[in-house]
């Protein structure tokens, strides 16, 4: 077993991985058009699924798009949004009623397919008043089993939002064909007919059983972040990921380590695992040749970017690496005092227990036909005898995501084994963490 990942580490990660995965969580948005609610969203699937949280995002905008096709323009001017439009109010209410009804059957029921229940569902919609939340709580409680936390995107600063109105004029449908003046004027307006009913989410609103009801409010994209009423396993993680999320841009470095022998390298298209104990062994001459021209590559890199984004040079550029590597250290004796250096045992190689050294034949040859009809069923829970499974390896990465990458706003160079970089690699760019991540491909320096 490698350094850092004990036995008891894995299985009580795994333990609470399964407590999360029966749970049932409702994640209903609230705040005005371009406060960042698709941005929260879209991380919040993308993050959770990787993490093994069967996740789905049911957006009402784009199902009244869908629903109202014949006559666009009728469903997406301002005047739609105006309370006094009672019958587009009216339908607004059927639209996202209806929209509830498929998350909470997707929540309950699963897919057709697979007929696999979910475990959270993001309700993508303003909810901008007290009496639209309660419908909705009502709604879901009806469901045994479900819970739901409200996720508020407040934003006042008048740059971001201005931001945010430019974007969502340039990329949503509702404004396709229409001049960049006369759509910020729409939506503009749109928004103001939904300020005029806008109340925020307090302690002092309650679902049906008169208990106060859990929610974040997210404020300036986690510049503020105040929680109440929050518990569960799933909502504590969401609550840790939003209290960490920003939209600060920075470059972000996967590094395969620079070892130029090949015994050394776990490439999954090669027939041979490679054997761990010859990881501490540190670089040879080609290895070094690597590490001296990527300490001056990122050096210069990074420094590019800050000077083009900030106008400014950087202070500190974040390097993590993992505890096995230890001459990984080498890479960044040429990059000067701007580097801070951790290392961590999580980004550990993916332990492949008693398969170091042994080609795939040999490794299929001691494998019963129940074990490989297992990695062919769940590829995500399977496992070799003594190593991980891609679940174990995503539980010991998560909190290093979270605190390490998504936490930081200075760039952040990750030096670490292929396999476990492709697992990172998973999460960048949105695959589950049920795709075979010896599929995804990372050069190696030269």
């Amino acid at each position: 077993m490698l350094e850092g990942v004990r036995p008891a580490y894995i299985n009580s990660n795994s333990e609470a991985l399964d407590r999360k995965q029966r749970e049932k969580l409702v994640v209903i948005l609230v705040g005005l058009p371009a406060r960042g609610k698709s941005y929260i969203s879209h991380r919040l699937v993308n993050y959770l699924n990787w993490y093994g949280i069967h996740c789905r995002l049911f957006n009402v905008g784009a199902f009244r798009r869908q629903k109202m096709a014949e006559d666009a323009t009728k469903g997406s001017r301002a005047d739609f949004f105006n309370k006094d439009n009672r019958d587009a109010a009216q339908k607004r209410e059927e639209l996202a009623a209806e929209v509830l009804d498929q998350l909470l059957d997707w929540l309950v029921n699963g897919e057709i397919l697979t007929w696999r229940g979910g475990n959270l569902a993001i309700f993508d919609a303003t909810n901008t008043t007290r009496e639209r939340r309660k419908r909705v709580i009502e709604r879901c409680l009806k469901e045994k089993g479900i819970q739901c936390i409200f996720v508020e995107s407040i934003c006042n600063d008048a740059k971001v939002v201005e931001a945010n109105l430019a974007e969502k004029v340039r990329l949503s449908p509702d404004f396709k064909g229409m001049d960049f003046h006369t759509a910020m004027k729409d939506l503009k307006t749109r928004i103001a007919n939904y300020e005029a009913v806008y109340e925020e989410l307090d302690e002092a609103e309650t679902d049906s059983t008169g208990k106060s009801i859990s929610f974040i409010k997210v404020i300036n994209l986690s510049s503020k972040v105040i929680a109440n009423n929050v518990h569960g396993g799933i909502a504590r993680s969401v609550l840790t990921f939003l209290m960490n999320l920003h939209i600060v841009q920075r470059p972000i470095f996967l590094v395969r380590a620079p070892n130029a022998d090949e015994r050394l390298r776990m490439d999954w298209s090669r027939l041979r695992f490679p054997d761990s104990s010859k990881l501490t062994r540190g670089l040879n001459d080609g290895g070094r040749e690597v590490a001296d021209r990527l300490g001056v590559l990122l050096e210069e890199q990074v420094q590019e970017f800050y000077m083009r984004q900030h106008k400014q040079k950087l202070e500190k550029v974040k390097v993590v690496r993992d505890l096995c590597q230890v001459k990984l250290l080498d890479i960044q004796e040429d990059i000067n005092s701007t580097i801070h250096r951790r290392g961590t045992s999580a980004l550990n190689m993916v332990d492949i227990g008693a398969c170091h050294g042994m080609t795939l034949a040999e490794l299929y040859d001691s494998m019963s036909k129940d074990a490989i009809r297992q990695f062919l069923v769940s590829p995500y829970t399977a496992k070799v005898p003594g190593g991980e499974s891609l679940r174990d390896v995503v539980n010991r990465l998560e909190p290093f995501v979270v605190d390490r990458i998504e936490r930081q706003r200075s760039p952040v160079v990750v030096v670490s084994h292929l396999s476990t970089l492709q697992v990172l690699y998973q999460y960048f760019v949105g695959t589950s963490s049920k795709t075979p991540f010896w599929k995804l491909h990372i050069p190696h320096g030269r």
